[in-house]
């Protein structure tokens, strides 16, 4: 059984090169953001469009109540757009968040990936 922590750093790491090839520029916050509160990744904003805090999940079950609560309280933090980047084993990664949100995050998403290309 792995090790919750490895498991989640790995879950990070995975998601990161699955955004990168998506041709976005994503930074991870590193251990130190976590005492913080701060998301996993993001996707930082570049003026025109808001950051994305992606928070991420590699487990089996999904609390989604839980999750969005803690998405959205680590990108409230930055005012950046909370979502979720949940996989299961042997499964592909899910994005999730508010719909509220998904103009704003389609857009940092499209802007992103234009602006590395």
């Amino acid at each position: 059984m792995a090790i919750p922590v490895h498991k989640g750093n790995r879950g990070e790491m995975e998601a990161r090169k699955v955004l990168e090839a998506m041709g976005l520029e994503i930074h991870r916050t590193g251990y130190e953001g976590k005492f913080r509160g701060a998301s996993d990744l993001v996707l930082i904003e570049d003026g025109e469009c808001k950051r994305v805090d992606f928070e991420v999940k590699r487990t089996e079950s999904f609390r989604i109540n839980q999750y969005l609560a803690q998405a959205t309280a680590s990108a409230h933090k930055s005012g950046g757009i909370p979502r979720i980047l949940w996989r299961r084993n042997q499964a592909d990664w899910v994005s999730i968040g508010w719909l509220r949100d998904d103009l704003d995050y389609a857009r940092a998403i499209l802007r992103g990936a234009c602006s590395v290309s």
